[in-house]
C-alpha cells in the first residue's frame, strides 16, 4: 500500500481494537481505498483472506431461528464426505457421499430463495451476509511492543494524503492510553530511520562501475561517466524542490 499509520502497544488485542477504530476512521474519506491491518508492510506481504458468515443475530432471534438450525440448513445443502474406497474390478475405487442440492446450490439461490430452516421460512439475505475478511495475520514485537500497520492507498496528491495522515495520528494519539502510540510508518524499503536507501544507491554506483571497468577497459574512465550521473539529474532535483514534492521512492528509482 502507498500509504501506512504505526500502532505499537503492550497488549496485541486490545492494539488490534485500536487499529481496528482507526481504520473505521479512515474508511469515512472517499480518497481512501483498499484499507488493511498487517503487522508487516513489505512489498513481499501476502495478506491471507477467508469468507465468513456474518449473520444478524437479533433478527435471527426475532425469527425464532437458532445458529445451530441454520448450519445444519447450510450442511445439508452442501453436503460431501469421502467414504473408505472400495474395490471394484479388483480395482481400489474412492467413494464420496454428496448431496443432490450441492449441484444447484450456489450464493445466489442462498440470497434470493427462501428456504426452510427448522419451522420458518426465511430468505438469507434477511439475516446475514457473506463477507470477505483478512485472516492468519502475522504478530511482530519490537522492544517489548507489538506492532501493527493500518495500510491504504490514497487516490489525490501526496501532501493531502501526508495531512490526511498526520491528522488521524494526532487524533488517535490523543485518546490512546498509556503505552500505546500511533505514528507515521515509513516505507518497507526506504526506511529513513535506517538509511537503506543511501546504501542502494552507493550499490548501484558499484555496478556501473565495474560495468563500465569491464566494458572500456579501464579503471579511471568509469570515473569521468559516474561523476556525469548526478548532473544529468539537475532537472529532477530542481522539479522536487520548486513544486515542493518529498523525494520519496520515486525520485530514487529515477
Amino acid at each position: 500500500k502507498s500509504k501506512q499509520i504505526e500502532i505499537t502497544g503492550y497488549n496485541y488485542d486490545q492494539l488490534y481494537e485500536y487499529a481496528r477504530i482507526l481504520s473505521d476512521s479512515l474508511e469515512r474519506y472517499p480518497r481512501v481505498k483498499d484499507l488493511e491491518i498487517s503487522g508487516e508492510n513489505g512489498w513481499n506481504v501476502r495478506m491471507l483472506h477467508e469468507f465468513v458468515i456474518d449473520f444478524n443475530r437479533e433478527t435471527l432471534a426475532l425469527q425464532g431461528i437458532t445458529l445451530q438450525d441454520y448450519y445444519s440448513y447450510l450442511q445439508d445443502e452442501v453436503y460431501r464426505r469421502n467414504l473408505n474406497p472400495v474395490f471394484l474390478r479388483e480395482e481400489k475405487t474412492p467413494v464420496s457421499l454428496i448431496s443432490d442440492a450441492s449441484v444447484s446450490f450456489n450464493k445466489w439461490k442462498l440470497n434470493n430463495e427462501p428456504e426452510q430452516i427448522g419451522k420458518k421460512i426465511t430468505r438469507f439475505q434477511s439475516i446475514g451476509k457473506i463477507v470477505k475478511r483478512q485472516t492468519g495475520n502475522a504478530i511482530y514485537k519490537d522492544n517489548q511492543e507489538y506492532r501493527l500497520y493500518v495500510l491504504f492507498d490514497f487516490i489525490g496528491p501526496n501532501k493531502l494524503a501526508g495531512m490526511v495522515t498526520d491528522r488521524q495520528i494526532k487524533r488517535i494519539n490523543n485518546w490512546l492510553p498509556m503505552g500505546y502510540k500511533a505514528s507515521a510508518g515509513g516505507n518497507y524499503f526506504w526506511n529513513q530511520k535506517e538509511k537503506k536507501q543511501y546504501f542502494l544507491i552507493f550499490l548501484v554506483i558499484g555496478i556501473i562501475y565495474f560495468l563500465c571497468a569491464i566494458l572500456l577497459e579501464s579503471l579511471l574512465q568509469p570515473l569521468a561517466i559516474i561523476v556525469l550521473v548526478p548532473v544529468s539529474f539537475i532537472g529532477v532535483f530542481l522539479t522536487f524542490y520548486l513544486f515542493g514534492f518529498n523525494f520519496d521512492q520515486g525520485g530514487f528509482a529515477l
